[in-house]
Parts: structure tokens; C-alpha cells; sequence
């Protein structure tokens, strides 16, 4: 099959599965007696949506070449989008989501939309893991000759296995696509974003606390 005509029966898949998406959400609401059979369906419908949004992003980036947008935003604005994303993803699972702000500026530029997207990939991947929180945060590092904003998810997770956290650090530092289709396009947004020579990247760490 053609991979444009690929895209569009994934594209249709994905506009049917967000009216299911609403639909069950709308089915938790009106029968709590049934969310422990409906949330779960809810929660698959959601990270399905998010997955056929990342693959339809990043088949627009290989087949026509994306940029980024970049506009002077709010980054705590796009943080608190990601965290009510991430509240809807572990409705009902016990997952609490938490914020920290406190440093983030109260501008940059960049792509607020593909940058949601990225954070969204994230928030979903923690919460396949997660056992009691997801936290996001936003803040500046210095570099060497640089200021970065880093936008981060974290969770409580069991963490990476040695071995594939030494290989998701090796992919994610080479663009490979091995560590999954979210991490990719959390890549691919990162390195759409360029400024003074300098493009975004991405990193995957194991926590000294766990997760």
C-alpha cells in the first residue's frame, strides 16, 4: 500500500477512536458503578489516540519535512495542557499528577503545539509505569555557552533495566527509533528546535530515588 494511502486510513482510525474516546468518557460520567470496566477501555482509547497522533506527526515529518513554529510562549501554560492530559490518561488508576513550575520563565519561544505533543508522548509512557505519581516540571539550565528550557516527565516507576537503559541512551543519542514511538517523536520535536546553532535534544535517566 501507498504510505500516503497508509496514512489517511490511520488518520480516519484516529478521528473514530477520539469520538470513542469521548463516548466512554461520557459512559464513566453517567455510570460510576461501571468505571472499573469502563476506565480501563477509557485509558487504552486515550493512549491509542496519542500514538496514531505521534505516528501521523512523524510520517508528515519524513514524507514532507516539519518546522517548528516558534513563538514567544508560556511555558507553564503548556505544562499545566500536559498535566491535565496526564490526569484524563490515570483517571481512575490511584495516579497522582503533579506540577512543579517554580522555575520555569515566563517566556520562551518556541512550538507550543508540537512541543504538547512531545510532553503528551511522555506524560503517556510514564503513566505505563507509574505506581502512585507522574510529575512534570519546567526550568533553565545553563550551558556553556547556552541557556536550555528543559521540559521534563518523571514518575515512580520500577526505572530502566541496566541493559536497555544503555541502549536507550545509545538510540536516543543516534535518533534511532528502537525505544519506542514516543521517544521518537520527543526527538524529532526536540531537533526541530534550533537557536543560535544550538538544537534541542532529548535524555532518558533513571532517578536516584526510583522511577
Amino acid at each position: 500500500m501507498h504510505p500516503g494511502l497508509s496514512a489517511l486510513v490511520v488518520h480516519d482510525l484516529k478521528n473514530r477512536l477520539a469520538v470513542h474516546e469521548q463516548r466512554l468518557a461520557e459512559l464513566v460520567a453517567a455510570h460510576p458503578a461501571l468505571s472499573a470496566e469502563l476506565v480501563p477501555l477509557r485509558t487504552d482509547a486515550v493512549s491509542l489516540h496519542r500514538r496514531l497522533v505521534a505516528f501521523l506527526t512523524l510520517y508528515r515529518d519524513d514524507a514532507h519535512g516539519l518546522s517548528a513554529n516558534e513563538q514567544e510562549e508560556d511555558p507553564s501554560r503548556v505544562l499545566a495542557q500536559a498535566a491535565r492530559f496526564a490526569a484524563s490518561r490515570v483517571a481512575g488508576s490511584g495516579i497522582g499528577v503533579e506540577v512543579d513550575a517554580r522555575s520555569a520563565p515566563s517566556t520562551w519561544f518556541f512550538d507550543a503545539y508540537l512541543v504538547g505533543l512531545a510532553l503528551e508522548a511522555a506524560v503517556d509512557n510514564a503513566a505505563r509505569y507509574a505506581t502512585g505519581r507522574i510529575r512534570l516540571f519546567a526550568e533553565v539550565r545553563d550551558g556553556p555557552d547556552t541557556r536550555w528550557l528543559v521540559l521534563g516527565v518523571d514518575d515512580d516507576g520500577p526505572g530502566l533495566d541496566a541493559d536497555v537503559f544503555g541502549q536507550a541512551r545509545h538510540d536516543v543519542g543516534h535518533g534511532a527509533a528502537t525505544t519506542g514511538l514516543g521517544t521518537e517523536l520527543c526527538r524529532t520535536v526536540a531537533r526541530l528546535h534550533e537557536c543560535d546553532g544550538h538544537r534541542g535534544e532529548i535524555g532518558l535517566a533513571d532517578r536516584p530515588e526510583g522511577g
